[in-house]
């Protein structure tokens, strides 16, 4: 299996994505236990749907289809939006951690534009391929 996804901007910006989003869930999760309140069930959501964007970039990249990897795309959207939900939560649960929050804020909504530019990109490939593909019959 080829780990040329490495090499994809989106994938290293969502791994960025994922420490981050690791790193604020520990220290909010953390808070949360000591205040007793519903940060933590958060933090746990915003860790898996943080890891599943840059595992999903890999997957469908990794096959070399480019209908898998734009489903793979669409999935790592889903999962952006939830990080990007998630932290809006934590950031009004937990307003002493607004800046750390807030660069995960930016980080996410990155990570979402370069997701959207690269899933757009891939249905207009596939949507060309589509119409040209019985004209080569």
């Amino acid at each position: 299996m080829s780990d040329h996804f490495r090499e994809l901007e989106v994938w290293q910006a969502a791994m960025r994505l994922a420490g981050t989003a690791h790193a604020l869930a520990d220290v909010l999760g953390a808070d949360a236990d000591a205040d007793a309140g519903d940060g933590a069930g958060l933090a746990a959501t915003l860790k898996q749907a943080a890891a599943t964007i840059p595992d999903q970039i890999a997957r469908g990249h990794a096959d070399g289809d480019l209908a898998l990897f734009a489903q793979c795309l669409a999935v790592a959207q889903d999962a952006c939006a939830t990080v990007a939900d998630r932290l809006q939560h934590l950031h009004a649960l937990f307003p002493e951690h607004a800046q750390a929050v807030g660069r995960g804020q930016e980080l996410a909504a990155e990570v979402g534009r370069m997701l959207a530019r690269l899933h757009q990109a891939l249905t207009r490939k596939l949507q060309a391929d589509a119409v040209t593909a019985p004209q080569q019959r």
